[in-house]
């Protein structure tokens, strides 16, 4: 747990104004005390509880509270990672995908869905490559 029980019993507290609340048994609000408990701090805890408030008139499910933590919360390293740029294409590339991106085109003006034309198009790679 990130922070206390207490601290989450009473933002879950807080809910008891919302729709359905009421109706829900002592274990699903346990359910939901744990799910806000995994909050890695209290502030990120309160910012919760308060959008929940602000944009719902009902109770939320567990799940609602883990995706607003995850929501809220820090942010993975690798989200802040720095990528290389891509290599150039070479021409032979550029071609495939002009001629791929023709394909596509061809089929949409005919009408026909764009997974017919997707499968049009793998079919002329195909072709090309093999």
């Amino acid at each position: 747990m990130s922070i206390s029980r207490k601290f989450a019993v009473s933002q879950v507290q807080r809910l008891a104004g919302t729709e359905y609340f009421g109706a829900l048994s002592d274990e699903a609000v346990i359910e939901l005390q744990r799910a806000l408990s995994t909050a890695p701090n209290e502030a990120i805890a309160v910012v919760v509880i308060n959008d929940w408030l602000q944009g719902n008139t009902e109770r939320p499910t567990p799940a609602d509270l883990y995706r607003l933590i995850r929501h809220h919360g820090p942010k993975p390293e690798y989200w802040n990672q720095e990528y290389p740029e891509p290599e150039p294409l070479s021409d032979e590339e550029r071609e495939e995908i002009a001629a791929l991106q023709r394909k596509i085109d061809e089929m949409g003006r005919r009408g026909k869905p764009l997974d017919f034309a997707i499968t049009e198009a793998k079919k002329l790679r195909q072709e090309r490559a093999g």
